[in-house]
């Protein structure tokens, strides 16, 4: 078996502890999207002044959105920024704050 140097020792144990934070994420966003995304959607929709609206507001069809509303498709985190943004300005900032570092870790 051959030893590792200190540099291969830690990437290896880097892409260990990245792994495990990704599928940590997975399960967690997998987490909130089963116990709240309907909630979401359908709070979204009350605080903007329709389905169509919020439809318009995001880029996501209007189908999309009632499906997403009903719990038959998972929402995806995009659409989660999306409808958040457009919904709740306020929040605006931070959600692309949260997507130009994203942006910057994959160049």
């Amino acid at each position: 078996m051959r030893r590792l140097n200190v540099r291969e020792r830690y990437d290896l144990e880097d892409g260990i502890r990245r792994a495990t934070a990704l599928m940590t994420y997975q399960s967690e966003w997998s987490w909130f999207v089963k116990r709240h995304s309907c909630n979401v959607i359908q709070r979204a929709i009350d605080h903007s002044k329709s389905a169509k609206e919020l439809s318009y507001q995001t880029g996501i069809a209007s189908g999309s959105i009632s499906n997403l509303r009903k719990g038959i498709t998972i929402l995806k985190p995009e659409q989660y920024f999306k409808i958040v943004g457009a919904v709740y300005p306020e929040y605006g900032k931070i959600i692309e704050a949260e997507l130009h570092d994203i942006e910057r870790l994959n160049d």
